[in-house]
Order: structure tokens, then C-alpha cells, then sequence
């Protein structure tokens, strides 16, 4: 409400030319006015910022940072990933740097869901495998971690099972199952 700022929080030029005090004893007609030129630099500024990330490939990113910001906004949400489809041409397959998995929106992200689909699509597990090893996901990627490194050596070191019908594959929060071959 007007009557509760000491200053306004926007930095449009509306906001930088009145103070809340000021706008408070305008009349109704010049206040609503001033609201509506507001609105019209806050929506502008808004469709540049979202003009930018789908540039660079960051629109899911910014709606899940929109939708932290007002519980209804949460409930559009739930419309848009059950569409992700309309996300997809905007979303960048490859970026230039990582992936930020902020909240629990991020697992209806659509990177994971064509990454989902693929995997059903495209990917066999080899036809001698008769054993799955699931292996967990750490932050340390692959042969990288030192877990992990030691349970692949026990895995080939192994002499009870012959490793050609063992099968390795990660378990990951965001992505489920990933085979081991697929994991560098």
C-alpha cells in the first residue's frame, strides 16, 4: 500500500521523479496515471528480461525463479510442466556453463525431460548384462570420486561374477538412472 513506503522500491522513472508521500496527495486521476506509466516500464522491463533468457537459453531458470517469488504464480507452474513442449525450442540443449538445480522445479525441467525421453528412445543396455549395479551419484563426477573410483575397481577386480555381464549405472536425483557409459 502507498500509505506504508518511506521510498519506492523501483527504480523506473516514475518511481526515481515522486516519493511515496508525494504521490499520496496527487489526485486520483494523475495517481492512476502515474500507476499505469509504472506498470507500463515494469512490464516492458520484464518482457527484456525474458526476451534475454530465452536468448541465452535461461528461460527455465527465470521461471523458476518467478514462481518463488508469488504463490499464484505456483500454481501456473503446474500448467506449464505438464507442456513442456512449449519450453523445449527455448531451452539450449548445450549452454557454456552448468546447470543450476535450485529447487524441487527443477526436476520438471525440460533438459531432464528430453533427457528422460531420450533414454527410453535411445538407449539399450547391452544384450549380455544380465546383473544391474547401481552406484550412487555423488558431487564428484565419475572416476573423479574416489568412492566411486574404488567400487569400480572392486567391480573389475571382482572374480565371482564375470564383469561382461554386469551392467553399471548411477542413480541420480535429477536424472534417475544413468548407465556408466553415458556418465563421462
Amino acid at each position: 500500500k502507498l500509505e506504508e513506503l518511506e521510498e519506492f522500491p523501483c527504480h523506473c522513472p516514475i518511481c526515481c521523479e515522486y516519493e511515496p508521500k508525494e504521490v499520496k496527495n496527487f489526485e486520483d486521476k494523475l495517481r492512476t496515471e502515474l500507476l499505469a506509466k509504472h506498470n507500463l516500464y515494469i512490464s516492458f522491463s520484464e518482457l527484456r528480461t525474458i526476451r534475454q533468457a530465452i536468448k541465452e537459453g535461461n528461460l527455465w531458470e527465470l521461471v523458476e525463479q518467478r514462481i518463488r517469488n508469488h504463490p499464484r504464480l505456483g500454481d501456473a507452474f503446474s500448467i506449464i510442466k505438464s507442456n513442456f513442449e512449449l519450453f523445449e525450442n527455448c531451452e539450449k540443449v548445450y549452454k557454456p556453463h552448468g546447470r543450476i538445480f535450485a529447487s524441487p522445479e527443477s526436476t520438471n525441467r525440460v533438459l531432464l525431460q528430453r533427457y528422460d525421453l531420450k533414454m527410453k528412445h535411445n538407449y539399450r543396455a547391452p544384450p549380455e548384462a544380465k546383473f544391474l549395479i547401481l552406484l550412487p551419484e555423488l558431487d564428484v563426477k565419475g572416476y573423479h570420486s574416489p568412492s566411486i573410483k574404488t567400487w569400480l575397481e572392486e567391480i573389475e577386480n571382482n572374480t565371482i561374477i564375470p564383469r561382461e555381464i554386469l551392467h553399471v549405472a548411477f542413480i541420480s536425483y535429477f536424472f534417475g538412472i544413468i548407465p556408466f557409459d553415458l556418465s563421462f
